[in-house]
């Protein structure tokens, strides 16, 4: 086993572990049941920038499993609310660089994540709640809680700032 190998399973790893930790820590409640978390998408974050999408893709696949197994046992929750929402994060692979990164391509890339993360966590909630809303006679939209993905996008784009600040060589593309 090669010693890039041996480096993309333990980084892998740990930024799976980093993940699930950071996300079934709430930092705050929401009123709209919402649970605001401590930067839980970053370690898959800068995964995908160091090794690539297609490298990350176990790691992400595993985070999110284990992350929505924490929250329901229910399959079309866990698939639709967890597992689809967290593979947006293979899309930021367009944003690695061989070089020093320049901090907005990092601002975008999370940026965007978070924006996709919002699209596949609507579509997800009106699928998932809307039969729910209709048996209690409500009308509307039927997403409560996503106001937290805006306070969770500015507490990791802080995160993202110290890293970059402390040594930008984490953000690096390794290949």
């Amino acid at each position: 086993m090669s010693n890039v190998l041996k480096r993309t399973i333990v980084e892998s790893l740990v930024a799976v572990a980093l993940s699930v930790l950071f996300s079934i820590v709430p930092l705050y409640q929401t009123a709209s049941s919402g649970v605001i978390t401590f930067m839980p998408l970053l370690p898959l974050f800068i995964l995908c920038l160091r090794w690539g999408g297609l490298e990350s893709l176990p790691a992400i696949v595993v985070a999110s499993l284990i992350s929505g197994l924490f929250f329901t046992k229910d399959i079309y929750v866990l698939v639709l609310y967890y597992l689809i929402p967290y593979l947006n994060i293979a899309i930021t692979d367009f944003y690695k660089s061989p070089k020093k990164p320049k901090l907005e391509i990092l601002f975008l890339g999370l940026f965007q994540l978070y924006f996709l993360l919002f699209v596949t966590r609507l579509i997800a909630s009106y699928y998932l709640y809307s039969s729910y809303y209709q048996q209690l006679g409500l009308k509307g939209m039927a997403f409560a809680n996503g106001e937290y993905l805006l306070i969770e996008c500015a507490i990791t784009l802080v995160g993202v700032l110290l890293i970059y600040f402390v040594d930008e060589k984490v953000c690096r593309y390794q290949k």
